[in-house]
């Protein structure tokens, strides 16, 4: 994740499922967005997804910790966050949450 990125970031959407809780985050600033995962084992696989299928970013939950980012994606509509337990629904800037 860009460091610059951070400073505008909201989470525009949470999910929870059993390997830990998913968040959308999104800088309208970077023009980007990306997961993060909270409460999850190492190793602990979690991905972000363009809902067209053409940008996707995963990461593993490294050794030692319990929260991970993955690296960003394009700034579209629809972007929706999962792992091996499920994924969210499309969701945009447009429909933000406090969380």
């Amino acid at each position: 994740m860009e460091l610059h990125c951070s400073g505008d970031a909201q989470t525009v959407y949470h999910y929870s499922t059993s390997l830990g809780r998913l968040e959308l985050r999104h800088s309208p600033g970077c023009g980007a967005s990306w997961a993060r995962i909270t409460g999850a084992e190492e190793g602990t696989w979690f991905y972000v997804q363009t809902c067209n299928g053409r940008y996707a970013q995963s990461y593993r939950v490294p050794r030692g910790y319990s929260n991970a980012y993955t690296d960003m994606v394009p700034d579209y509509s629809g972007i929706r966050v999962g792992n091996l337990a499920g994924h969210s629904p499309c969701r945009g800037p447009e429909d933000s949450v406090r969380g």
